[in-house]
């Protein structure tokens, strides 16, 4: 069950990167949809009081005496269990959502949250399960006053631990039990939970038929519209091997064959579809357990059996589950990729208007003004900091200098540049190479224009490594020129015989007057770069966009392929799949087709290697998109997976049809009879083996 589960952990995690991929080329050009994330896979158990829920839960999370169990109402309030690494209990109200008739959200009490620890052990148990029993179970001094009950009854309770079934993404909800002496505020609430916090399947646990009479009704009647029945499982909680044996006329303490065990479950399967519960029935949405054996008696055959039995089924099923999930996303990335490149289509249009030479020489124009602009803006930073050489170097010449009776110029010189000079590279890193661009080319129109995102789109594109380089050559210039200013003026200042500091002969102001033509004369280095970056925003946008999207589909779909391979994992056993490679009885679209077997059923098995081959991955993405659509034609795909070579670390789709049936009842009245008799001649070449 938890690899089962992991997948939806591995589907979240290939959204998640994978889109942030997808639109790392467009860098902010436009925008995405809402992130896509598969949701948590919640599942709630509901049935009649004392069906076993509880117990069902402790083994399924292998967590004893976790949920309190008991005689009596052994929980009062709907509990969530969810994954967290430390152990916590929460609280909520359902709350309405402000805005219209939005659907109700929980909201957390965040003042009442109580924390436990990072792990259970013994002394951390001993207090999780006091409070679980405190916030659980149903107060006796309230039962009798309904108000006073609803109130407590419709806080929801959130258990937050450590589990490795939980930390799959799979969410229990625990609901109590349902009965004919309930308060009618339990329906309600209830049925407020749901709508705000709606299960992807319910587990509908029964311990007899009788119940379902109230129950059941109970059950549809406060759920939400749109949950479909079939993602409802029936499980009997009380089918125990001694039941099975007393019914079978053998004594509690024999031995019980498996045949009379898979006879009792149809039985027990037969008497379930005997009641109207307006349900669409599959027999593996149903089965037999019984918990409280399982926990006593756990090497027991029977009991495993019986066990086993149920969590292959419950496993199934909760994959059936995730695969609904999981193709609501497929369409979503599907979605995506046209929503995307209608986006980026728009764009390219625009960027085709967009080659004007008038707009160019403007642009050139304010751009030289900026420039100038811009250059003052430096020179006056390091000006600024030019002021501040003497204070910087008083204590390191003080130290180096008037404590011995010898100078030593070229050791001071090194220091003081050692001292200084980070500042100055850090100065020149803040004003120059990170945004220089910003400052020296104009914005076109406001910045919330689609000339102004494309022109700023094509710069950054265009400029990569410039910043970079300009700032280096203007801190390399500057560093020297002070350096050197620096060197002259101390010797100078020994040859002197002076008693004054070193600092007081510093002329700071001829230091800044030098400062501006260097400035000066590095920024009109860039003036032929610039005027070229200019025209190829212009001139080269449209191309550039165009590769770009063809890049940002392309992983798009991708991804659908890969959140699809995934969905199919759940579906079908890859591991069981055997191909014969050593004939080959077509050529497909992509790639050759072979015959494989799994599970005692024929396949056809296309495999298709694209490596980098672009064209190739295009191809499969629109092959697996016509063929996955079960109208289009009469072979439709049954699965898609992704299987690396460990030799060769080599990717390989590889591709699950049907063996092609006789689709003549398609075609009639269709198409001629001779039309009709070479399309089937030309399937079965390619598709069928000989």
């Amino acid at each position: 069950m938890i690899a089962t589960l992991k997948i939806i952990g591995e589907v979240n995690d290939i959204i998640t990167k994978d889109q942030s991929s997808c639109i790392a080329p467009l860098d902010g050009l436009v925008q995405p949809s809402e992130p896509m994330a598969v949701p948590k896979v919640k599942i709630a158990l509901c049935g009649p009081t004392h069906s076993g829920k509880s117990t069902l839960i402790n083994s399924i999370l292998s967590i004893p005496n976790l949920m309190p169990s008991g005689a009596g109402h052994a929980s009062g309030r709907i509990c969530i269990l969810r994954y967290s690494p430390t152990i916590s209990i929460k609280f909520f109200r359902v709350a309405p959502q402000e805005g219209g008739n939005l659907p109700s959200i929980l909201d957390c009490i965040h003042h009442e949250t109580i924390t436990i620890g990072n792990e259970l052990n013994l002394e951390t148990r001993r207090n999780f399960n006091k409070e679980m029993k405190t916030h659980l179970q149903r107060p006796d001094d309230i039962e009798d006053d309904e108000a006073l009950f609803e109130v407590w009854a419709s806080k929801i309770v959130m258990v937050e631990l450590p589990s490795p079934l939980l930390e799959t993404g799979l969410e229990i909800i625990d609901v109590p039990g349902y009965s004919v002496s309930d308060q009618a505020s339990l329906f309600t609430i209830r049925k407020d939970f749901f709508e705000a916090y709606t299960p992807n399947g319910v587990l509908f646990c029964y311990s007899y038929n009788g119940i379902l009479d109230f129950a059941f009704p109970d059950l549809v009647n406060s759920m939400p519209s749109d949950v479909e029945r079939q993602s409802i499982f029936f499980v009997n909680t009380k089918a125990s091997k001694s039941e099975i044996a007393c019914s079978n006329g053998l004594g509690p303490l024999d031995t019980v064959p498996v045949e009379m065990m898979k006879g009792y479950i149809g039985d027990s399967l037969s008497q379930l579809k005997s009641f109207d519960l307006n349900t669409l029935w599959d027999e593996q949405n149903f089965a037999i357990v019984n918990a409280l054996d399982f926990i006593r008696y756990p090497r027991q055959v029977e009991n495993r059996f019986i066990f086993q039995q149920f969590t292959d089924r419950l496993t199934n099923w909760i994959a059936k589950l995730i695969c609904r999930v999981g193709d609501t996303y497929l369409k979503s990335v599907e979605q995506e990729c046209i929503t995307m490149s209608n986006k980026i289509e728009s764009l390219v249009n625009m960027a085709n208007l967009m080659a004007s030479k008038d707009e160019r020489d403007k642009m050139a124009k304010e751009s030289e003004k900026m420039m100038a602009s811009y250059t003052l803006l430096v020179s006056e930073s390091l000006k600024k900091f030019i002021e501040s050489i003497p204070s910087l170097i008083k204590p390191i010449f003080m130290e180096n200098f008037e404590s011995n009776d010898e100078p030593k110029a070229i050791p001071l010189i090194d220091q003081i540049m050692a001292k200084s000079m980070p500042k100055v590279h850090k100065l020149i890193n803040e004003s120059a190479p990170a945004n220089i661009y910003n400052h020296i080319i104009p914005k076109p129109l406001v910045e919330s224009s689609l000339d102004y995102l494309l022109v700023r789109f094509a710069i950054n594109k265009f400029r990569r490594g410039t910043d970079t380089e300009f700032g280096s050559i203007l801190f390399k210039e500057v560093a020297g020129m002070i350096n050197s200013y620096l060197d002259d003026t101390y010797f100078n200042y020994l040859n002197l015989n002076t008693t004054s500091s070193y600092t007081n002969v510093i002329d700071t102001w001829l230091l800044k007057q030098q400062v501006e033509p260097v400035i000066k004369r590095k920024l009109l280095t860039l003036k032929p770069s610039l005027s070229y970056l200019i025209s190829q925003v212009y001139l080269q946008t449209p191309n550039m966009l165009n590769d770009l999207f063809n890049q940002s589909l392309s992983l798009y779909n991708l991804l659908y392929l890969e959140v699809l391979a995934h969905q199919c994992k759940l579906r079908l056993p890859f591991d069981l799949l055997k191909v014969d490679r050593t004939k080959v009885v077509g050529d497909g679209y992509v790639g050759s087709i072979y015959t494989g077997t799994m599970k005692g059923q024929t396949y056809l098995v296309q495999i298709v290697k694209p490596m980098e081959d672009k064209e190739v991955m295009d191809k499969l993405i629109k092959q697996v998109r016509m063929s996955n659509n079960a109208n289009f034609i009469p072979m439709t795909l049954q699965a898609i997976f992704k299987h690396t070579d460990g030799a060769n670390d080599d990717v390989e789709w590889i591709l699950l049809y049907n063996q092609l049936k006789s689709f003549e009842p398609l075609l009639k009245d269709q198409i001629s009879s001779q039309t009709k008799f070479l399309v089937t001649q030309l399937f079965q070449s390619l598709f069928v083996p000989k």
